[in-house]
């Protein structure tokens, strides 16, 4: 089993250093995620099954290792939070066949298992705030992170319609349009703050599957640590004895 999840793993991370890079034409947002949250955790989890899960997979985990983290049965888990046929067991994979989702947008959506330890959270959080109305684009929307991306705006009956603003700007003698921001143009159902807070959750949701043993790490780290203080003084002090016991022969 640990073969095999190392195997997904290294997979996973070359198809995702192998994506085309594109450059963020706006500043990416600050955010904090603690995932000692059960209130974030669960919400971030109940629109990501909601919102993304159609597309995405997270393929490293399974629908029951969120049981203990969201503070929920099993039964809950299955009935609540998994609205595929997959079992509660089963890896958490989207309903999607990656060779339709290549036909429908042009690439398949990546698995998402690594996704914030690879571009990190703020990424992730300016990126899915950061849509906006583009009629060049096949599916009517753009992204002020991702340049051309494929993704569709699946966000935008909660956040609204956006579109960008520029600024004028000389580079190399030359004046060029520089995306500055992005301006509200249509209410979504909800207001700005709750939306903000609600992908904050989703990435909260998205940062737990990415480090799952992060805060058992750092409650053993903190015990790790109190015994290798005891350790040091205790090697010190025998380390005296030693050393006395040689001075004196």
């Amino acid at each position: 089993m640990i073969n095999q999840y190392k195997k997904i793993t290294s997979i996973l991370l070359l198809a995702f250093l192998l994506l085309p890079a594109a450059q963020a034409q706006i500043a990416l947002k600050s955010v904090k995620i603690n995932t000692s949250n059960k209130a974030a955790l669960r919400n971030g989890a109940a629109y990501f099954m909601t919102y993304c899960m159609a597309c995405h997979s997270v393929r490293a985990q399974r629908f029951s290792s969120m049981s203990h983290v969201l503070g929920l049965s099993l039964k809950q888990i299955q009935k609540n939070y998994n609205s595929t046929s997959l079992k509660v067991h089963d890896a958490m994979v989207s309903p999607m066949p990656s060779k339709d989702a290549k036909n429908w947008f042009g690439v398949a959506p990546p698995d998402l298992s690594l996704m914030v330890k690879l571009k990190g959270a703020n990424y992730i959080y300016t990126y899915l705030t950061s849509f906006y109305v583009d009629p060049s684009r096949p599916t009517g929307a753009n992204n002020a992170v991702f340049h051309n991306v494929a993704m569709p705006d699946v966000l935008w009956q909660l956040q609204g319609l956006q579109k960008p603003v520029y600024k004028t700007v000389t580079r190399d003698g030359k004046k060029t349009k520089v995306m500055t921001g992005l301006k509200q143009v249509s209410p979504g159902s909800m207001s700005p703050a709750k939306f903000d807070k609600t992908m904050k959750d989703i990435v909260t949701f998205l940062y737990w599957a990415n480090h799952p043993h992060q805060s058992e790490r750092w409650r053993l780290g903190f015990w790790v640590m109190i015994f290798v203080g005891i350790f040091i003084i205790v090697a010190y002090l025998l380390k005296h004895e030693y050393w006395r016991a040689v001075k004196k022969h």
